[in-house]
């Protein structure tokens, strides 16, 4: 578990899960950014970041999205995004640009099927 109290770290196998809570905003988003990369191993196959408890993600929250998926990419690491369909946040991630460069999953076992 993370020393952060919007971040729980799980590790499975070669992947590790970060399930982030509450708002993800510029005050929280780049310490869970770099909490959620500093867990993870060079050996490790990826990251799934799950997002069904969070209530709110700013444009600072969808940056650190996006520069995890271009750091793991250049690692040669995954990155899966978990949103429920009926969250708040469909919208915001959707006008970010997320979907079209991160895998979205709608539930957690999903992400891990795709592994």
């Amino acid at each position: 578990m993370s020393t952060l109290s919007n971040e729980d770290v799980e590790r499975e196998g070669k992947w590790l899960t970060a399930t982030w809570h509450g708002d993800i905003d510029i005050t929280n988003s780049d310490a869970l950014e770099q909490a959620s990369l500093g867990a993870l191993q060079n050996t490790d196959a990826g990251l799934i970041v799950n997002l069904t408890n969070v209530t709110y993600v700013d444009s600072a929250g969808i940056r650190s999205l996006l520069t995890m998926r271009r750091l793991l990419a250049h690692r040669q690491q995954r990155l899966l995004v978990v949103v429920p369909e009926r969250s708040v946040l469909n919208k915001a991630l959707e006008v970010g640009g997320l979907p079209a460069v991160v895998s979205i999953h709608r539930t957690l076992s999903s992400a891990r099927e795709d592994r």
